[in-house]
Parts: structure tokens; sequence; C-alpha cells
């Protein structure tokens, strides 16, 4: 069951790398075309992620987040896999690789959303080395994955002033 998460969290990786592909599927951009993500609209996004992960308002952050992706036509997928889930925002008129990701814990209401791979590899590498219950139930590893989301939680927070925020 593991390998079963680890392998969709790869193939959603994949499918996110396969949709900003040019037509050709070599994965360079057209003449005139962008690769990558406005680097304004990408710096908004991690940092309005970031702010709600340290459990600041984010308000102005997201404000001008939003100011800047004014008109852009959005698009966007997920995918879902315990204990993660993926969310993907892609700006097509900005370019084929114009997209950001945030990742969340999936049945959990109350959750931050998680901004990068290396929070969510943390999460998962937590999750995993759990020990297994002889019910099978995933008490245990639910209960280590909110530890060290707290965890880094509390890490991000005392990196990020609320200043940053708003």
């Amino acid at each position: 069951m593991q390998a079963h998460r680890t392998a969709l969290l790869l193939i959603a990786v994949a499918v996110l790398a396969g949709s900003c592909a040019s037509p050709s599927g070599s994965g360079s951009s057209s003449e005139g075309r962008a690769t990558a993500i406005d680097p304004k609209i990408e710096r908004l996004a991690r940092q309005s992620c970031l702010c709600k992960f340290a459990g600041h308002d984010s308000s102005k952050v997201d404000e001008a987040l939003k100011t800047a992706t004014a008109g852009l036509e959005t698009g966007g997928f997920g995918e879902s896999s315990a204990p993660l889930a993926g969310s993907y925002t892609c700006y097509p008129e900005l370019g084929e690789r114009a997209c950001t990701a945030t990742y969340y814990v999936t049945g959990s209401q109350d959750s931050p959303d998680v901004c990068n791979l290396d929070q969510v590899t943390e999460l998962e590498k937590a999750w995993k080395s759990a020990p297994p219950a002889r019910d099978g139930s995933t008490g245990a590893a639910n209960d280590a994955l909110q530890k060290r989301l707290s965890e880094l939680r509390r890490s991000v927070a005392n990196s990020i002033p609320a200043s940053a925020c708003n």
C-alpha cells in the first residue's frame, strides 16, 4: 500500500511534467513562449502558501496574487492518495509550464496546505515510518504525520515573520 501511494505521487509529478511539455513532447518550448511561470506569480503563490502554513494572515499576499493573475485564464488538475493530495493551478497564457502546486493532508479539514515537495517528502516519511497497526488502521501513521506537520509549521512560523505576510 505504501508503494502504491508513492507511485501515485510520482505519477502525479509525471502528469504535471507531461502536461507542461511542449506539443513535440520534448519538454522544450516553442519560440516566443515562456517555459515557466512568471517569477512574480510563483513568488506570491509560494509566499501565500508559506504564510498560511505558518499560521499567519495572508490576505495582503493573496490580494497581490489575485491582482497579478487577474485576467489570466486558469486551469488545473488534482491528484489524491493517502496521506497527501495535490492541486495544480496553471496559467496557459504564460506558457506550458506555468503552474503552481499545493498539497494537503487527505481527510483533514483543518490542515494547512503543504507548500513544497520537501514538506511532502517529510510528511510521507513520517507517515510511512509509523509502526503498522494490527487491525490495519492508520491511526499511528496519522498521528506521526500530524506530529511532523506541527513541527514543520513551527519551523516555518519561526522563519517567516508575520510582517512578511501582511
